[in-house]
């Protein structure tokens, strides 16, 4: 742990001696004074010990014989009989035999006090600036996440009329911090785990392309929820590990259209199914059009997709209130707005405002309406793929259940690979949205407001395999209905290309748990995280002579906690979390594969590798 940044030694030596200096003369002084008081009661109970070894008798000596024994010895080291009262010499053991007794005393009593005074110093020490020990215990040690138990899982509050057997099993659980947290990592200086509450939300943004954190932050937090999962990533390395893991807790789907991975049990989703609600299909309509690829940044980018939406929401209402028509349709209604099969329907059904808002859609020309067919095309241009239409397409009645799936705290898989997320990410923004808006619903009636156990949003890369248009919204507000977000993306910058200025600084904004990892060249990521960590307050004096006379000069400076170098080399696996109003605290997040639990692991991606391999 000596490369820690907590570590109070770690920066280099300044110019001019620091206060923290004349501490530390103090400190070493004092040890010096508990060495020689040390060495001088262990030096007399060698004595005397010794005399009850050889001679079977107690040497005539008393404590108060201590000092005057070791100024004697001193003087005269080569003959240490002569350090004791005349009295007491007769009984003394021979000096090599005393010597031998001394030094085993003495080193039995260093260990004696120096062993806990480690251990509290370790427990303690930090660097000025970090998250010291009340700030710990007061946020991120398991017992301050379990005090918050009743507050995140009322379900599991010890009540009256609970049977032997459930109070068993509410106390079991109560006792879990990842009941209620994920595990942050280790604190870099302790080792002692640190968790972060569910009800937090969580950026990565910025991790270096090699600093394993699909391994390190991702893969721990699927395998360690308690509750339902949807996860995003542009390949198999989280299925693989994670799989038969997940699926042992409840039903596990890999949402991979494009029908690329053979073996696995995968999901059938259609659209169409539940858009009789008007909500639902407006929903889901967002999630297309949100995924269409048209960025937040570019002029009017907003109002095009929400016109884009408008569009697909009457489509999908359309095809759902018409008992025959499937995605096939409404593909084929979005490719030729001048149809007016759609807008019939919903006529039919007195959905006349978004029959209307069809026709308009239908008898426009000029730019404004060809840029918002361009985004309805994108949005629902995966259609275009016959594996993604099949896979899209189950019989009605037949497809998906999410209300049965956040039941049994089941695990989604949303696999977008990199050639595949221009088609993909429509229909996996759709989809997500679909099972948020889904658990916020639940929230409203659940004890406390809150979903229980919380679906946890593990999103790696969100921004291109996933972009939810209601993720700016959720970071902020997601945490206090038993929604836990985990966002990770290359950088910041990501976040407004995708959800606009205003949408990518609510991200930022509403996730109160930044991690900073080394590795990025992203200056201005750094600059970021610097500003954030703060500065520190350095007093520091120097001496002078001259004239005969000292005189001492003190100087008042303030700088940053955390130079840019020193976040750009942090070590693998190290991170800095920037937590609420907490001073900033280093962690260390292991590897699965350095987990105590690692065997599980290793077992779960065997069983996963041979079903691929058997259906290859």
């Amino acid at each position: 742990m000596a490369g820690s940044l907590m570590s109070p030694g770690h920066r280099l030596p300044r110019r001019g001696v620091a206060r923290a200096d004349i501490l530390a003369r103090l400190t070493l002084a004092g040890i010096a004074v508990l060495l020689v008081l040390t060495g001088t009661v262990t030096l007399w109970l060698a004595g005397q010990v010794g005399g009850l070894l050889t001679h079977a008798a107690w040497p005539d000596s008393s404590p108060a014989d201590m000092p005057g024994i070791a100024a004697r010895f001193v003087t005269a080291p080569g003959d240490p009989e002569q350090a004791w009262p005349g009295a007491a010499r007769q009984d003394l053991p021979p000096g090599p035999l005393l010597y031998g007794l001394w030094i085993v005393l003495f080193i039995a009593a260093l260990a004696g006090v120096g062993v806990p005074a480690l251990w509290v110093a370790r427990r303690w020490a930090r660097r000025r600036g970090f998250a010291g020990r009340k700030d710990l215990d007061r946020v991120v040690t398991a017992e301050a996440v379990l005090r918050r138990v009743d507050v995140l899982r009322p379900g599991l509050t010890i009540r009256d009329t609970d049977s032997a057997g459930m109070v068993t099993v509410k106390e079991r659980r109560r006792s879990d911090p990842l009941e209620v947290a994920r595990l942050l990592g280790r604190h870099a200086l302790t080792g002692e785990p640190l968790y972060l509450a569910n009800e937090y939300t969580e950026l990565l943004a910025g991790a270096a392309r090699f600093a394993n954190k699909t391994s390190r932050y991702i893969i721990p937090r699927v395998a360690d929820a308690r509750g339902a999962v949807i996860t995003t990533s542009t390949r198999l390395d989280v299925a693989s590990v994670t799989y038969d893991l997940r699926a042992a807790l409840g039903p596990t789907w890999i949402f991979e259209p494009q029908g690329q991975v053979p073996g696995v049990p995968r999901l059938r989703w259609s659209p169409i199914d539940g858009a009789d609600d008007p909500d639902i299909a407006a929903l889901r309509a967002k999630g297309f059009a949100a995924g269409a690829g048209l960025k937040g940044n570019v002029d009017n980018g907003q109002y095009f997709q929400d016109q884009a939406a408008a569009i697909i929401r009457g489509l999908l209402h359309a095809a759902a209130l018409d008992e025959h028509a499937t995605m096939t349709e409404v593909a084929s209604w979005a490719a030729n707005p001048s149809v007016p099969r759609a807008e019939r329907i919903l006529r039919h059904h007195g959905q006349t405002v978004w029959a209307d808002r069809l026709a308009f859609h239908r008898e426009s020309s000029g730019r404004s309406r060809d840029a918002i067919q361009s985004v309805v095309f994108g949005a629902l241009d995966a259609f275009s793929n016959p594996r993604i239409l099949h896979a899209c397409s189950p019989p009605r009645g037949q497809q998906f259940d999410p209300e049965q799936w956040l039941d049994e705290s089941g695990t989604l898989y949303l696999v977008g690979t990199r050639s595949g997320q221009a088609l993909t990410a429509p229909l996996f923004a759709a989809i997500a949205e679909d099972i948020i808006y889904r658990t916020l619903q639940r929230s409203f009636v659940s004890p406390g407001g809150r979903v229980e156990p919380c679906l946890y949003l593990v999103g790696d890369e969100i921004t291109n395999i996933a972009p939810l248009p209601s993720l700016p919204a959720l970071a902020s507000e997601g945490g206090g209905s038993g929604i836990a977000l985990s966002i990770a993306c290359q950088n910041t910058h990501q976040l407004e290309e995708r959800w606009g200025r205003d949408g990518g600084q609510a991200l930022r904004d509403g996730a109160n748990a930044r991690f900073v990892m080394g590795g990025t060249q992203d200056v201005n990521a750094l600059k970021d995280a610097q500003a954030l960590l703060g500065q520190v307050q350095e007093l520091s004096s120097s001496a002078s002579w001259g004239g005969g006379k000292a005189s001492v000069q003190e100087n008042t400076r303030r700088e940053h906690l955390v130079d840019l170098a020193e976040l750009r080399t942090l070590p693998t696996g190290h991170a800095l979390v920037l937590l609420g109003n907490m001073p900033p605290v280093e962690v260390v997040q292991q590897a699965w594969w350095e987990r105590p639990d690692a065997d599980r692991f290793h077992t779960a991606q065997d069983a996963f590798n041979a079903r691929l391999r058997r259906a290859s």
